[in-house]
């Protein structure tokens, strides 16, 4: 893949994250999920998610309050019926069967950039050092601690990839 099909790759599905939309599976789950990707499948998630964050940004300027920009950096939460209906119909436009199979394209991106991330001997080292360095910080509740180190091991556990070509597709 070219690179800069490859860093627009990484954004959409990066923008389909912070929309709520296409989470990498947990590590050994949804095996049968995953989508045969095309370069056509993941240029068809790029724009609707690029499509996506102009109308999310958008929102954001139509004088949203504090509460509503809190409401956004915190857990996704429950589409409006309306609001599912728009982007029911902006991933349609984008080729797409529905909000459904857009979810399970983003997921297959997103699971073939974790698995391919994690090839990198430097990405290791970074997740390894920040595991060493968070168990070393006593300053940290222990609860804390415990939920943030999980975390990161979960980072070096590699996705569970049923379809191998997908990494060449990404």
């Amino acid at each position: 893949m070219p690179k800069s099909l490859w860093s627009q790759t990484i954004v959409a599905a990066l923008l389909a994250a912070w929309l709520g939309l296409g989470a990498p599976p947990p590590a050994g789950a949804g095996e049968g999920e995953q989508v045969a990707l095309t370069p056509g499948l993941v240029q068809a998630m790029m724009a609707a998610s690029e499509e996506m964050f102009k109308s999310r940004e958008q929102e954001a300027g139509e004088g949203e309050d504090e509460a509503g920009a809190a409401g956004r950096d915190s857990e996704p939460q429950e589409l409006s019926a309306a609001a599912e209906a728009a982007l029911d119909t902006l991933v349609r436009k984008h080729g797409f069967a529905g909000i459904a199979e857009f979810e399970r394209v983003s997921g297959s991106v997103m699971s073939a950039l974790q698995a391919i991330e994690l090839e990198s001997p430097e990405t290791i080292a970074q997740i390894t050092a920040e595991i060493a360095r968070l168990q070393a910080d006593a300053s940290i509740p222990a609860a804390e601690k415990d939920e943030m180190l999980g975390s990161l091991r979960q980072q070096l556990t590699p996705p569970n990839i049923a379809l191998p070509a997908n990494l060449d597709v990404v």
